[in-house]
């Protein structure tokens, strides 16, 4: 048995909130977690006035029925990526985000008073958004982990290149049910190790996203 790939075309979408105006003080890029949907994620956000916050939510380019197939009314969620023929999902997605970032924030950036960007990603977002930057190597000001990981095929010293300079935030449910805090302090290490430097944000929290927790993020900067 042999195994072909072929390159074919497809539709993805994203969601906003707010627009570029002359009132845009931040733009954020927001990559959501397993088995959810960037409408339902960006809504998580959506407390911050679209006048001053244009926020920007692609989705994952596979979706499936959260519940189990056959269940009625079952939940639709979206995956970034699986093992199985992980190499090509992932360049799917970069491409797609390459694609997103260049009709949208790129064509904001040309302006010589460009808005602060942040980009953040949630839990299995946070490995979406760092394969994106590495190969990308787009504007922007801050990242924002979020209860996520490295990818092991992560090349630290050039991903230390790459976010030099940058605010670097890394955001912890100290109630998270799915990310122990020993796995988290370990990570925070060894990313100092190879000079990359995350502040430690913590809340009573489980594996979500929360508006008080946005808010600070907010207000730090």
């Amino acid at each position: 048995m042999q195994n072909h790939y072929v390159q074919i075309s497809r539709t993805a979408r994203y969601f906003t909130h707010g627009a570029p105006q002359a009132s845009t003080q931040e733009i954020w890029l927001l990559a959501h977690g397993y088995g959810q949907l960037a409408d339902n994620f960006l809504k998580k956000f959506s407390f911050l006035s679209p006048e001053k916050y244009w926020l920007i939510a692609p989705e994952a380019l596979s979706r499936f029925y959260v519940d189990g197939v056959g269940v009625p009314n079952s939940r639709v969620g979206a995956s970034w990526m699986t093992r199985e023929s992980r190499e090509s999902e992932i360049q799917d997605y970069i491409q797609y985000w390459k694609t997103v970032y260049a009709q949208t924030v790129e064509r904001v950036l040309v302006q010589s008073q460009r808005p602060y960007t942040r980009i953040l990603g949630f839990s299995q977002g946070s490995s979406t958004v760092l394969r994106w930057i590495l190969e990308a190597k787009p504007v922007f000001d801050e990242l924002i982990l979020w209860a996520g990981d490295i990818p092991k095929d992560c090349p630290l010293d050039e991903l230390a290149k790459v976010l030099a300079g940058k605010v670097l935030h890394y955001v912890y449910g100290e109630n998270d049910e799915l990310i122990p805090r020993k796995m988290v302090d370990d990570q925070l290490a060894y990313l100092r190790a190879h000079g990359i430097n995350f502040e430690l944000l913590t809340y009573e929290g489980k594996h979500e996203i929360t508006e008080g927790m946005v808010t600070e993020l907010v207000l730090r900067d």
